[in-house]
């Protein structure tokens, strides 16, 4: 049994990009398209959820994995794309979004899941507040 579901946990991993590349596009052409609000809008409405959960790590590898590819660079779509990925898989990731205003104005996103924050903007790297 435990070996039966071994497999289908391999199986499921092989094809996380087939599975989810709708996604991904999905919210590329919402990212075009829409303003600030409606992409914010739409990060407040409920995401189907799979039946199974997957490892936050290896979401986040493989959906970075995938951004890369696709050369998706901005960090807010890219958060925006993960944490849906994590909703997705039954975790409760939150979105950070910061803004400064020096001499123009700059932003940047990540995401926050299991007390760990994920800045998904250079392939992923994983930060820890000091406190």
């Amino acid at each position: 049994m435990k070996n039966q579901q071994k497999q289908l946990s391999i199986k499921h991993h092989k094809f996380f990009y087939l599975k989810n590349i709708f996604l991904v596009l999905t919210e590329l052409c919402k990212f075009s398209l829409s303003s600030f609000e409606q992409i914010i809008n739409s990060l407040k409405k409920p995401i189907p959820k799979n039946h199974k959960k997957i490892a936050v790590l290896f979401i986040i590898k493989k959906s970075t994995r995938l951004l890369d590819i696709l050369k998706i660079k901005s960090c807010f779509l890219r958060s925006i794309i993960i944490f849906k990925l994590l909703k997705k898989y039954n975790h409760s990731p939150k979105l950070h979004i910061g803004i400064k205003r020096v001499e123009s104005l700059y932003s940047h996103a990540w995401i926050e899941v299991n007390d760990l924050r994920i800045d998904a903007s250079r392939g992923f790297e994983i930060f820890t507040t000091i406190k």
